[in-house]
């Protein structure tokens, strides 16, 4: 892509990485990354959005899955919380993006 424009993130596909282990400990999902045995703890929200990336989904999906479980949320704040949750997950190497096609 041209140098410095911004990759338009409702194109880009989130998957789990390959290599993390899940597991459900009450009500918190617990990754293990084997690449970087990094543990990372989710709770009930971000779980459901992680189990929808067992299959390559785009972010602009997850976030109308986000919008239809909190319909009294701002869309907004509901977008921030995604992409921080995104942003975390993808700096632990628990995700992974992939272009369309």
């Amino acid at each position: 892509r041209p140098q410095g424009q911004a990759m338009d993130k409702t194109k880009l596909y989130l998957q789990q990485a390959k290599d993390v282990e899940a597991e459900t400990f009450e009500q918190e999902k617990i990754l293990l990354s084997r690449k970087t045995l990094r543990v990372v703890s989710l709770n009930e929200v971000a779980a459901i959005l992680w189990d929808a990336m067992a299959t390559p989904i785009r972010s602009d999906d997850l976030l109308d899955m986000m919008v239809e479980a909190f319909p009294s949320g701002s869309p907004n704040e509901l977008e921030a919380e995604l992409g921080q949750l995104i942003t975390q997950l993808s700096q632990e190497e628990l995700i992974q993006h992939n272009p369309p096609g």
